[in-house]
């Protein structure tokens, strides 16, 4: 799996995962370099795990998106 990136959102205490690849093309896409598979860092599932791991008690929700 290839990470585009992850973030913590305050307002609604979610960590959001974002992930790259997308075959859709949407036109006005907000983030069409995030299409690009190839986008982002090869990372192991186990890292985002333990992430989560280690702040569960702030985190209400998990959102993955892109993909």
């Amino acid at each position: 799996m290839r990470l585009a990136g992850t973030e913590y959102n305050l307002d609604d205490g979610t960590y959001d995962i974002f992930v790259s690849g997308c075959t859709r093309k949407c036109v006005g896409c907000f983030n069409p370099e995030v299409q690009n598979f190839a986008f982002g860092e090869e990372i192991d599932i186990d890292f985002i795990i333990k992430k989560i791991q280690f702040n569960n008690s702030m985190i209400k929700a998990i959102r993955v998106m892109g993909g």
